[in-house]
C-alpha cells in the first residue's frame, strides 16, 4: 500500500507532512516533545493544491503547493509561524 503524504496544520500554525492527522500529531510530539500544546490540538489537512510560502534563512521566501512541499520535505515537521 502506497502512503499518500499531505500537509497538516494545527491552530498554532505548525505545518507537518504526514499521512494522517494522527500521524501529524505524533510527528510533532516526536520533534518537540509530548507537550500539551501538541497533544491536545487538532490537525487538519491543507488542500494539496494550496500554495504555502516558507521563509528560508538561506533562500528567502519559497512558494510551492502543499503537494510539492510533501515531495521536497518528506514526512515530518515542515514549518511554523512561531519559530
Amino acid at each position: 500500500m502506497v502512503e499518500t503524504l499531505h500537509v497538516y496544520k494545527n491552530d498554532v500554525i505548525d505545518h507537518v507532512v504526514a499521512t494522517s492527522a494522527e500521524e501529524a500529531k505524533g510527528l510533532m510530539c516526536k520533534a518537540f516533545g509530548d507537550v500539551e500544546e501538541h497533544l491536545e490540538t487538532e490537525y487538519i489537512q491543507v488542500p494539496d493544491d494550496r500554495e504555502l510560502t516558507i521563509n528560508s534563512d538561506d533562500d528567502g521566501l519559497i512558494t510551492h503547493t502543499c503537494a510539492e512541499w510533501c515531495k521536497i520535505n518528506g514526512k515530518g515537521f515542515l514549518c511554523s509561524t512561531e519559530y
